[in-house]
């Protein structure tokens, strides 16, 4: 018996001093989120923090980059691929102990759908059974969507057509679960610090605006090897002195680097740069005046050398050969034809456009880096050989997205994370259903082939009606310009150790190690 309660009482001194030997990791993001509100939130200041707090049904290996399931147990899908029925771990909680149920993902989708959501990413649903008409008409009720929930662990998902592989689907973060007991206790607060409820491996423990967040360890999240038991996690847009911190050892990595580093730094054992699915595109605002007039688009699109817009020749961009982003499969073919100042020249007589003394063309683009350095590129090519000005117009992130939407620039830059690692995730968004879409412009014959290229089994099959697909954007509209493939540039500490990003380049911490 004495011995009995000696293994007790040693075990129990274990486990106080392995809870006396968590780590805090500090880590650094430019710009502090606006929101935690993982059903409406856009930019992507606020999906890193989302990434450490909350978890979907699947999610992909960080590494392998296989489909693999969190929140859920396994998935069956119906011979047609029309019907996908998934179950909830049972042992899935939220960070207060309660279960995760399917309840909270039907909570979440329909919150998402709903006529008020003004989610970008609403088209992801779009193959639902009655999604579209739920979020475009007033007054239908839930039981109208493809949406249904028999029992706390059992989640029913009808679509309107086959969809291969449609588990995919919500891995993104607008479909993880929420839970509708705090949002109708809390309202908007639901998700600031002491109230927001968790599924991922850590919760939200304070806040200064602005400043810094702190996270904690989840206690109903799987710890797994880590011994991390905190995340500081500090905003400044300054990125020179962010580097400063990382060099002094205050920061555990550095993902956002000065532009002039970039271009200096040489492969070595500090140096991470897992894949990345991101690129930056040109994009013509085809409703109005120049940019309505096709042979003035393709005049400014070929004037525009995307071999040279990195300019500092920094690691972490290369030319796009097209809309899909390195190193996707799809990403090697080669579509964009070359820059030819003599042709844009022509297509501008073409055109038929007066250049008054007061004509000019606006870009907005975002403020930071690599957009200005790219910004103010174009802007000289374009000056250089069409020689009219070009307003440059670079705003804050929050700005940005607000502008965006009232459609008044002539040019746009923006940039695409794939929000799911396959080819067609970096053709959907700009196609006439996408609820993201900074294209005004709509092609039938490029929703087609995109539509076709998803439904082959073959890749090679599917890259074809893709290739045929960009061809109608690319070549023969010219409305948009791929400008460059981004690749993930971290700077680590030798002191910490599996440290993961996923695709869409935000870390993965939950098996972080802290030496001393």
């Amino acid at each position: 018996m004495n011995r009995i309660l000696s293994l007790a009482s040693c075990f129990a001194l274990f486990l106080c001093f392995e809870g006396a030997l968590g780590k805090t990791l500090n880590i650094h993001l430019p710009d502090a989120p606006a929101t935690l509100d993982w059903n409406g939130m856009v930019t992507n200041p606020e999906a890193p923090i989302i990434g450490l707090l909350q978890e979907g049904l699947y999610g992909f290996d960080p590494v392998s980059r296989k489909l693999m399931p969190l929140l859920a147990e396994g998935v069956k899908k119906s011979k047609d691929l029309r019907e996908y029925t998934f179950t909830i771990r049972k042992d899935a909680k939220w960070s207060d102990g309660r279960p995760v149920t399917s309840h909270d993902f039907v909570d979440s989708w329909l919150r998402l759908l709903s006529p008020q959501s003004t989610s970008l990413y609403l088209y992801y649903l779009n193959d639902v059974e009655g999604a579209r008409a739920y979020h475009q008409k007033e007054g239908l009720s839930g039981e109208s969507v493809g949406l249904k929930a028999p029992d706390d662990r059992t989640l029913i998902v009808k679509l309107t057509r086959p969809v291969p592989d449609w588990e995919k689907t919500p891995t993104f973060w607008p479909f993880f679960p929420i839970r509708k007991d705090a949002i109708e206790k809390f309202g908007d607060h639901f998700w600031r610090p002491g109230v927001l409820l968790s599924t991922g491996a850590f919760v939200l423990e304070s806040s200064e605006p602005g400043k810094r967040m702190t996270l904690k360890r989840n206690p109903f999240y799987p710890k797994g090897r880590s011994n991390v038991d905190q995340v500081e996690v500090y905003f400044d847009h300054d990125l020179k002195a962010a580097e400063e911190r990382f060099r002094s050892g205050f920061f555990h990595y550095l993902q956002f680097l000065p532009p002039e580093r970039l271009s200096g730094l040489k492969p070595s054992k500090s140096l991470l740069q897992p894949p990345l699915y991101r690129n930056h595109m040109l994009v013509a605002n085809a409703k109005k005046y120049p940019m309505s007039i096709r042979d003035f688009r393709a005049a400014v699109m070929r004037a525009i050398d995307t071999s040279d817009l990195n300019e500092g020749k920094e690691i972490a961009l290369a030319p796009s050969r097209n809309m899909i982003a390195a190193p996707l499969e799809g990403s090697e073919i080669q579509i964009l034809d070359r820059a030819d100042p003599a042709e844009a020249k022509r297509l501008l007589k073409a055109s038929g456009v007066v250049l008054s003394k007061k004509f000019t063309i606006r870009i907005m683009t975002r403020m930071g880096e690599p957009f200005q350095s790219i910004g103010k590129r174009i802007q000289h090519q374009i000056q250089s050989s069409l020689g009219f000005p070009v307003e440059l117009a670079s705003l804050h992130p929050k700005e940005f997205s607000a502008y965006a939407s009232l459609n008044e620039f002539d040019l746009i830059m923006v940039y695409w994370n794939a929000k799911l690692p396959e080819p067609e995730d970096f053709l959907l968004a700009y196609g006439s259903q996408s609820t993201n879409r900074r294209l005004q412009f709509e092609s039938a014959v490029f929703d087609r082939e995109v539509g076709l290229g998803m439904l082959e089994r073959s890749k090679a099959a599917a890259l074809k009606h893709f290739t045929e697909a960009q061809k109608e954007f690319l070549l023969k509209e010219r409305v948009l310009l791929p400008l460059v493939d981004e690749k993930a540039t971290v700077l680590r500490s030798p002191k910490i150790r599996n440290l993961k990003f996923n695709f869409m380049g935000f870390p993965d911490l939950k098996d972080v190690i802290l030496a001393d």
